[in-house]
């Protein structure tokens, strides 16, 4: 038989349970619109800066954790070989350049020049035929008047003599003639170099272009405003294109957050969140979901998980959402750094913070 102390002891512990269930019940209830995950971190953008031409480095301008703005000069590469590069290409653009305007001015004196000792020669010719048409009808007169005796033999054989010469010099005028290249042809080649010429000017204007943004590109700058890390470099050092010179961070971070794909229901774009940083744990933050990932991280890896032999084990797969952070003041930002493990809450069907 239960004693009056025990009973009341009973009691006690019924009530205390009866406590306990009613707090759960309504911890469950208040916390049945929150999506909780502690596997989620502070990501943002970070550039690589990399050189684009390869060379000693002449200069470095910065140190790690140093803020700076867009445009700021990170680093110079020894300009020497590229200044010499775009001199020695500049001077062979105006070699070409010239050598065009000759040809130019060439081709236009060929298109006058050309049919106007086309037309002389014709003329010559035209003129030879003249001549020796002249020179035979002289000598058949002549011949008529040697035989009507009205005539001196010496005059007849001057006549025929004559005759010969005409013969003689039309001859030449026709194989000078005949020697000459067409007009159209000694045009067309003039054009022609005309044209080879353009376009090894046009491939000098393009190597000029290269080495212009060679030369340029000796001086790095830097793409976006933030704050240098991980500067992999020093002066002296030789790099390559493609080096890694410094990474940039620059201030637009958010959370990115791994829900498991069972706590995915209710979520949606626009949801007030709650975050939680290990690293300040009096201090709250407010942000909203952004977007969530079209596939969850696995698919996403390098090795995506297949099932071609068959072993399959069901795994509880997690979706990247990521979640922006809202009214972040500049003391805030500075707070929060890439990597930082946090606690996103996830306030759904229109729960309010």
């Amino acid at each position: 038989m239960l004693t009056p102390q025990k009973k009341k002891r009973i009691a006690i512990v019924i009530a205390i349970i009866a406590l306990i269930m009613l707090a759960s019940a309504i911890y469950l209830y208040l916390q049945r619109n929150i999506v909780t995950t502690d596997d989620a971190q502070i990501v943002g953008q970070t550039i690589v800066v990399r050189p684009k031409v390869s060379g000693y480095i002449k200069k470095i301008y910065i140190q790690n954790n140093q803020v700076v703005k867009k445009g700021t000069l990170l680093a110079e590469i020894d300009p020497k070989d590229y200044q010499l590069a775009y001199d020695s290409q500049k001077a062979n653009l105006t070699a070409i350049e010239q050598s065009l305007l000759m040809a130019k001015n060439k081709l236009a004196t060929l298109k006058i020049t050309e049919p106007a000792k086309v037309s002389a020669a014709d003329a010559q010719v035209a003129a030879a035929q003249a001549d020796l048409q002249k020179a035979r009808d002289n000598e058949r007169r002549t011949s008529e008047l040697i035989e009507q005796g009205a005539c001196s033999q010496q005059a007849y054989t001057d006549a025929v003599a004559a005759a010969q010469t005409a013969q003689a010099h039309l001859a030449e005028m026709q194989s000078q003639r005949q020697g000459m290249n067409s007009t159209a042809d000694i045009i067309a080649q003039a054009e022609n170099n005309v044209k080879k010429l353009e376009a090894e000017k046009a491939e000098a204007l393009a190597a000029l272009k290269q080495t212009k943004n060679n030369l340029a590109n000796t001086k790095i700058y830097a793409a976006q405003d933030g704050i240098i890390s991980q500067k992999a470099v020093e002066s002296g050092s030789f790099v390559n294109v493609g080096t890694p010179i410094c990474s940039l961070v620059n201030d637009d971070i958010w959370v990115q957050a791994n829900f498991k794909e069972t706590q995915l229901q209710g979520i949606k774009i626009g949801d007030p969140v709650i975050i939680h940083v290990d690293a300040y744990p009096n201090t709250t933050f407010k942000g909203r979901v952004n977007s969530l990932q079209a596939g969850t991280g696995a698919y996403f890896s390098l090795f995506p998980p297949e099932n071609a032999t068959g072993n399959f084990v069901k795994v509880v797969q997690r979706i990247p959402i990521k979640i922006t952070f809202e009214n972040l003041t500049p003391p805030q930002k500075q707070l929060l750094k890439l990597g930082m493990s946090v606690e996103p809450a996830v306030y759904i069907n229109g729960a309010k913070p």
